[in-house]
């Protein structure tokens, strides 16, 4: 079984909606150059995947979660799989939520209220 097989219905889906090779790695963790050997596969043997649009590439964040321990890792894994993502696009999420969300003290609670 290929590692992200798993995605592979999620990857055909957005390269028919028109995104980038790199836009859909971003998404599904998989690298840039997975997907395009993944959708030239594709397009070799028929299926309609439209070629890659050409233009300036969009922003790309890193994904950075290494120097989390393995046991958090693997209690991540976990929402990770039921979302079909890597672990390092989950923790990059949940970082982008609760700081968008203005969550962190709420999570971490060891502020002072001052009450």
């Amino acid at each position: 079984m290929q590692k992200h097989s798993h995605l592979l219905p999620a990857v055909l889906d957005m390269a028919r909606r028109g995104k980038r090779p790199c836009e859909i790695a971003e998404v599904t963790g998989m690298s840039p150059n997975a997907v395009s050997c993944r959708l030239s596969y594709w397009r070799k043997r028929g299926v309609d995947v439209a070629p890659a649009r050409s233009g300036p590439l969009p922003a790309r964040r890193k994904i950075c979660a290494t120097g989390v321990p393995e046991d958090l890792r693997d209690l991540l894994k976990v929402h990770a799989d039921l979302r079909g993502v890597t672990v390092g696009v989950l923790a990059r999420d949940l970082l982008d939520r609760a700081a968008r969300d203005n969550l962190i003290d709420a999570i971490l609670d060891d502020m002072e209220t001052g009450q």
